[in-house]
């Protein structure tokens, strides 16, 4: 479970990196500029250009509708893995009790096999 938890951590820091490179990358080349480099100003540009131009509205939409879905494919993943280790424990019970089952009931038909032949 935790392997799980650290897998949705790095896609959704991955999601949320490249929304932030993506947006500043469309910032500066819509004014004409290099890349920005200060991550704070990168988002406040990026949040102030997306009002402007419709593309970087539908882009930062699209992307946002992205992470939302891995975030539930994630979550979705993490509860599936909970079901498969609850049923794994439950087969291995069964196993268990079963085999426990077929080797007293060996023991007890021997057992009344060798009181009926003396």
């Amino acid at each position: 479970m935790q392997n799980t938890i650290t897998v949705f951590r790095k896609r959704i820091l991955i999601a949320r990196i490249s929304t932030v490179a993506i947006c500043r990358f469309l910032v500066a080349a819509g004014r004409g500029i290099g890349v920005v480099s200060d991550r704070k100003s990168a988002e406040v540009t990026a949040e102030d250009e997306v009002g402007a131009v419709p593309e970087l509205t539908s882009l930062l939409a699209e992307l946002r509708c992205i992470t939302r879905r891995m975030r539930s494919d994630a979550e979705k993943e993490d509860e599936t893995n909970d079901w498969k280790f609850a049923a794994m424990v439950v087969d291995r019970l069964c196993f268990c009790l079963f085999s426990v089952y077929l080797a007293l009931l060996t023991v007890v038909f021997l057992a009344l096999a060798a009181s009926r032949m003396s």
